[in-house]
């Protein structure tokens, strides 16, 4: 649950805020960078290395909405 709602709360406020505020440097790599954290932190709980906490996955699935609203703003050609 905490997982889920990380990343629609990061995926809306960081469409809203692309949509309202014009960037025009905004780099794919950057896009993709900002979703490791969530990859590192969801992969070791599921291959059992260790335990992640609910502030944990949430505050790592923001960042990741946050990365996946930069990059389908970036493949709508909008930017």
């Amino acid at each position: 649950m905490f997982r889920c709602t990380g990343l629609y709360l990061g995926f809306f406020l960081s469409i809203s805020m692309l949509y309202l505020v014009k960037f025009t440097n905004i780099n794919i790599l950057i896009g993709f960078l900002i979703l490791i954290p969530c990859s590192v932190d969801g992969g070791t709980q599921y291959l059992g290395f260790r335990e992640s906490n609910n502030f944990l996955r949430f505050l790592t699935d923001l960042i990741a909405g946050i990365g996946l609203g930069m990059l389908l703003f970036l493949i709508s050609g909008r930017a």
